[in-house]
């Protein structure tokens, strides 16, 4: 017997005059308990799609800070070897300079 034959058997049997007020309120009753219940699940649904919205903004959180320090590394290289650039220029120009001195 499914859901829909069973309330109907219940509304069959509730609904006489002696019983009609109990049996309203026994259906009523039924239908906030479903009411209820489907509210549980979605509210379940909900808070699960949340959990994972914020799972993938802390990945996403992690892969930008990952990001932003390879940046920094990147930089420090970049500023190294722009020392060693003006090293070699100077060490260049002094080497240049002795040359035309001496010639």
């Amino acid at each position: 017997m499914d859901t829909t034959e069973a309330l109907n058997l219940a509304i069959s049997s509730v609904f006489q005059k002696e019983t009609v007020f109990f049996g309203l309120f026994l259906i009523g009753y039924y239908i906030q308990y479903k009411d209820k219940n489907d509210l549980k699940e979605t509210n379940m649904q909900q808070q699960q799609f949340i959990q994972e919205q914020q799972f993938v903004l802390k990945e996403i959180t992690r892969v930008v800070g990952d990001i932003s320090r390879v940046q920094e590394k990147h930089g420090e290289v970049v500023e190294g070897i722009s020392r060693a650039q003006d090293k070699y220029g100077e060490r260049l120009e002094r080497i240049e300079s002795k040359l035309n001195k001496e010639g």
